[in-house]
């Protein structure tokens, strides 16, 4: 039998070792000061991690596999933790495991820390989920191995689940485990033997090929994933811009058109050379931002009268007055939504005007091309007016 280090009494529940005290009369847990001493506890585990670089080189090292430095969790998510654990602890006293060990795994997801980790074992071992109760032993025994009471429990159950289970160790950079299609928390893990499970390895560059594993009792696997190659950066294909096949936009003489930029540069031709400016006359943005000038004119002189009507209404204050000073506030309001589009059309029109005033030059032309292609052959007729 593994021993969990729980010691039972044959009139009361086991009582969880944790970093909140215990009623010495009643044997039941003071809810009211779990929260302040689980705090506590989670610093002092924060200090020995952030203190555990500078510790001498005699201590015992971290295994590979250990979890890297996270930041400190937040105030509420202390908070948090400290009321999932007084959850757990209160189910634990009722003999609820089940739930005892759900509410201490959540503690130790919102704030780590050693305590919680090794009631969720406890938990998880008294409600009979051997499985998970050595899955959890293992991360206990991996995430903190210079807590003793941590390993003096976990140390037992992870020699017998060696034994029980098949265990299976991932090595992958900085991959996502799943089992069956399940997310793992963790890259070794044990599952029940003579079973096939599949195991997959989710990157940032796609998924690497799932492998299957089938083993026996005491049995131990180690799976290598590798992350797929990203895929190819996309080519950019530049069409005419008539959708015209770029063969068939040539003279007859084999000069290139202006539709075919790019056959240019091959025959030599001038056509391709022309450049031209293009654009808004600046006719548009002037009559625009004559109309922008005027609507804030106007919108100036309705705010002011609007602002007048507020003396007349206190001086007169009549349902006349008031139906006045209403219709004088919507009218400022349109006017402010039409000064406002105006000015936004305007600033666009600026920016697609031709200051230059040059325009391109386009002379009219026929022109007729026939190519021959596998099948026949294509005619093309264009003009240009």
């Amino acid at each position: 039998m593994i021993r969990s280090g729980i010691r039972l009494t044959k009139t009361r529940a086991p009582l969880p070792t944790s970093p909140a005290p215990a009623h010495s009369r009643a044997g039941r847990f003071d809810a009211r000061f779990s929260g302040v001493l689980w705090a506590a506890t989670l610093f002092a585990t924060t200090l020995a991690a952030t203190s555990g670089a500078s510790a001498q080189q005699t201590e015992p090292a971290v295994p590979s596999d250990a979890p890297t430095a996270t930041a400190e969790p937040s105030a509420q998510q202390r908070q948090a933790a400290a009321e999932a654990y007084d959850r757990g602890t209160a189910a634990y006293l009722a003999r609820d495991y089940v739930n005892a060990a759900r509410w201490f795994e959540t503690a130790h997801r919102m704030a780590p820390a050693a305590p919680a980790l090794l009631q969720a074992v406890r938990a998880n071992q008294r409600g009979g989920n051997t499985l998970r109760a050595s899955n959890l032993a293992l991360r206990l025994q991996t995430q903190y191995p210079r807590e003793r009471q941590a390993l003096r429990v976990a140390d037992p159950l992870v020699s017998a689940a060696n034994r029980a289970f098949l265990r299976v160790d991932v090595t992958c950079a900085g991959c996502t485990v799943d089992l069956d299609g399940t997310l793992q928390e963790w890259t070794s893990f044990y599952l029940e033997p003579g079973a096939d499970h599949v195991v997959g390895a989710h990157f940032e560059t796609g998924d690497a090929e799932a492998q299957h594993v089938n083993g026996a009792a005491g049995a131990q696997q180690a799976l290598t994933f590798t992350a797929p190659p990203p895929p190819p950066e996309p080519v950019a294909v530049v069409e005419p811009r008539h959708g015209w096949p770029a063969n068939a936009l040539r003279h007859h003489d084999g000069a290139a058109t202006d539709d075919d930029p790019g056959a240019a540069g091959e025959s030599g031709g001038t056509h391709g050379a022309r450049t031209g400016a293009s654009g808004l006359s600046p006719i548009i943005f002037l009559a625009s931002a004559a109309a922008t000038v005027v609507a804030g004119g106007v919108l100036i002189w309705s705010g002011v009268d609007t602002t007048a009507g507020v003396a007349d209404y206190e001086a007169n204050p009549t349902q006349a007055a008031l139906d006045a000073g209403q219709s004088k506030e919507l009218r400022t309001n349109i006017l402010i939504a039409a000064t406002g589009v105006l000015g936004a059309t305007t600033l666009v029109f600026a920016l697609l005007t031709n200051w230059s005033g040059q325009q391109e030059a386009a002379p009219p032309a026929v022109e007729a091309t026939i190519t021959p292609v596998a099948g026949g052959a294509v005619g093309v007729l264009g003009g240009r007016f």
